[in-house]
């Protein structure tokens, strides 16, 4: 959560690539080995044009470029996870990296005991893998397939000795991401880089409250591309010009009790239990934007002070197959919208020292 926002409200973004999330439930793992992470970057608010879609902040991770004189490799074993990465050399010019992280601490507790500690600690169940090969062409340019996957369950319950108050509730996410990346730096601080991707998230929320279910899933397929050029205008002015263009189609389902469970703190003469009448309601969205951006980094006094001033042009659809849920026999209506958004960006940067 930045600056008040939600959560998703922040963008993370993999070598460009944007992901759902960085963590997985528990907050202590990222999805992403620590052994092929070169930085990590927040931007609380106030992120620059080549990046948009977010009112909270943006969140950067960069990996390494794997390395060429010999293979490296590590492994973990904890109480919470079990680990491996490796990267290196294939050949003189193809070089890759692979990781892989699986959660065992739900599946030992169940080995132990057979009490829930669902009531007083959740204990997430996740796994993650990526694996990405380099062609490195020469020194200045190279292209790479990367794949990402990564799954989370976590499971959270109230017991009761009455069956009317006991209540759980599970959430999931899972998603997948596969990439082609293509960087080229001809020269004097120039940089091109061309990257499209391919996703595909799945969500789910299923509560029970004395037995009866509810149930909110969606499924959304994503396809993005970005491309840009950086280059240098004159020795203390940068500029870069790029397109960010990101299209999701998804589906989603939501199942459940016809009334609500009681609210807490309600009385019991308030409270009443859900209904065990069961609906169901199916329908999908559609988004999508192109955004052309430009920006300029002005630092006139040797990087002390830099002022980035840039533009983001987005035009931006959404449709949905049902504007209200549906209702008997009467037919779907569905809604379309259409925007164009103009995003001017400014940020001045300023270091007194060259310690920073």
């Amino acid at each position: 959560m930045v600056w008040g926002a939600a959560p998703e409200d922040t963008r993370v973004t993999l070598d460009g690539v944007e992901l759902p999330a960085i963590y997985h439930y528990s907050g202590a793992r990222s999805l992403v080995h620590g052994d092929l992470v070169r930085s990590v970057e927040l931007m609380p608010g106030g992120y620059g044009a080549s990046y948009g879609r977010g009112t909270g902040g943006l969140v950067r991770v960069d990996t390494r470029d794997p390395p060429q004189d010999r293979i490296h490799a590590s492994a973990q074993l904890d109480v919470l996870d079990a680990s491996a990465a490796a990267q290196g050399p294939i050949s003189k010019q193809v070089l890759a990296n692979a990781s892989f992280r699986k959660s065992h601490l739900a599946w030992a507790w169940d080995r132990v005991t057979r009490e829930d500690p669902g009531e007083y600690f959740p204990i997430p169940s996740y796994w993650d893998a990526s694996a990405r090969i380099r062609y490195q062409h020469d020194a200045r340019s190279f292209v790479e397939i990367g794949a990402l996957a990564s799954s989370d369950r976590v499971k959270r319950t109230i017991s009761s000795v009455d069956p009317s108050e006991r209540k759980s509730q599970t959430r999931s996410l899972d998603f997948q991401r596969v990439f082609v990346r293509y960087v080229r730096e001809p020269g004097d601080g120039a940089r091109i880089v061309l990257l499209p991707w391919v996703g595909r998230d799945e969500r789910a929320l299923v509560a029970d409250f004395s037995g009866t279910p509810t149930e909110l899933r969606s499924e959304t397929k994503i396809v993005g591309l970005r491309a840009s050029y950086a280059g240098r205008v004159h020795s203390s002015l940068t500029a870069s010009v790029g397109l960010d263009l990101k299209f999701t189609r998804s589906e989603l389902r939501r199942a459940g009790s016809i009334s609500s469970p009681p609210r807490e703190g309600d009385a019991s003469v308030f409270g009443q239990a859900p209904s065990d009448q069961i609906n169901v309601d199916e329908w999908r969205a559609t988004q999508g934007s192109a955004a052309p951006y430009v920006e300029a980094d002005f630092s006139p006094w040797k990087d002390a002070l830099h002022v980035v001033a840039g533009l983001r042009v987005e035009p931006m659809f959404q449709s949905v197959s049902k504007r209200i849920p549906s209702d008997g026999a009467s037919p779907e209506v569905g809604a379309f919208s259409a925007d164009v958004a103009l995003e001017p960006r400014l940020s001045l940067r300023y270091a007194p020292s060259k310690r920073r």
